[in-house]
């Protein structure tokens, strides 16, 4: 059909059939087939109307999942100042929430949580509760990233109630997705495990590629922080391969901490049976990949040694920095700054901008009652996050 209208120069509805299979595309792991057709139709389409606005907002959205933010967030600004012109509340919330969703990836949390808050305020006053639970959701995972994990678990449950009662498969896995990782953070780890279990399964019953493999990642993380280390490496593989079938990157501000954790179960294991967990996990089919992950924990585990690598800052940490209301992040930073780094060259390092690692360190001020860099610094070396 889609062919049809570019060859029959039916561009309109080309771009509506393409804007409204944006979902479809990004879930299944089809972004860079839908981005390029919508790309052929914006093409040929120039009025600047609310179908060029929606093409507009799911382009951005397909061009993120690509790992191309500059891109993306240009042309979520198009469909932001479309919908301005032409006073469409619910398309100015998604493009607004969109943005967020930019910065909070890119690992501006305040920026990000401001605009999904800003977005969200309108999806309420316009009753929209499918788009009141996504954003929630969305939000959930920022304020965990910023280390409040109270707002994370509220915003979460709410979500989960909502997409519960709109009895809608793909949100309710997402929510349990996050739960899954609060639960992790909390040393709840056989909670964590069922939360992540019933994730996966809802999003193999939709075929939802993307969602699926941060699902699989976080249930890695738990296995990895219980000492199953193999376990870990093998999921790990799987999902590199999977991300690279649907040319999907992990988001700048998830990928110290990934890379955390795949380097202190690379210490654990040594390099050639890391390797050679990592090849089975490659070669896993999806089938066998989604049995092993939902796996239960072994009845003999004892959940109360937690033996992760003493060679992983952030995972040896993780109960200092709950205390302390640290988020990865923070203690990233902080970490950096402790080895004498600059702010520039901490921004470097993480890919993130002078101006966000210095409302990360005020944040890491506070939360240590630290006056002072030194005071900061002082602070890791006791704890040993170096």
């Amino acid at each position: 059909a889609l062919d049809w209208a570019l060859q029959s120069r039916a561009y309109e509805s080309g771009l509506r059939m393409a804007s409204l299979l944006g979902e479809y595309w990004w879930r299944h792991g089809y972004a860079p087939e839908g981005l390029e057709w919508i790309e052929r139709f914006l093409s040929s389409y120039a009025d600047a109307d609310i179908t060029r606005g929606n093409a507009l907002l799911q382009a951005g959205r397909l061009s993120r999942e690509g790992g191309d933010y500059e891109s993306s967030s240009s042309i979520l600004e198009q469909s932001l100042r479309i919908f301005q012109e032409h006073r469409c509340r619910a398309g100015i919330a998604q493009a607004i929430c969109q943005l967020g969703v930019n910065a909070h990836y890119l690992g501006d949390q305040e920026s990000g949580i401001g605009m999904l808050e800003q977005g969200l305020a309108i999806y309420r006053e316009l009753g929209d509760d499918w788009n009141v639970a996504s954003k929630l959701l969305y939000l959930g995972d920022a304020y965990r990233m910023r280390g409040d994990n109270q707002k994370s678990t509220t915003s979460y449950q709410e979500g989960l109630s909502l997409f519960e009662e709109l009895k809608d498969a793909w949100g309710t896995g997402w929510a349990l997705g996050g739960l899954g990782v609060l639960a992790r953070l909390r040393g709840d780890y056989r909670a964590a495990v069922e939360f992540f279990s019933r994730s996966l399964q809802l999003h193999v019953e939709l075929g939802d590629r993307w969602d699926f493999a941060f699902s699989m990642e976080a249930k890695a993380k738990t296995l990895a922080e219980l000492g199953l280390y193999r376990q870990a490496a093998v999921l790990w593989g799987f999902t590199e391969t999977l991300r690279r079938s649907i040319q999907s990157v992990i988001p700048p501000a998830y990928r110290a901490d990934y890379s955390y954790f795949m380097d202190a179960v690379r210490a654990e294991l040594g390099e050639a049976a890391f390797e050679e967990a990592w090849q089975e996990g490659r070669k896993l089919t999806f089938g066998q990949a989604v049995s092993l992950a939902t796996q239960p924990l072994p009845d003999d585990l004892d959940l109360d040694a937690v033996p992760f690598s003493p060679h992983e800052p952030e995972a040896r940490h993780t109960r200092t920095a709950t205390r302390y209301g640290l988020t990865a992040r923070e203690v990233e930073v902080l970490r950096l700054v402790s080895q004498g780094l600059t702010d520039a060259q901490v921004a470097e390092e993480l890919v993130i901008s002078p101006r966000t690692v210095s409302k990360h360190l005020q944040s890491i001020y506070g939360k240590l009652q630290a006056n002072s860099r030194s005071a900061a610094t002082r602070f890791a070396l006791e704890h040993g996050i170096e």
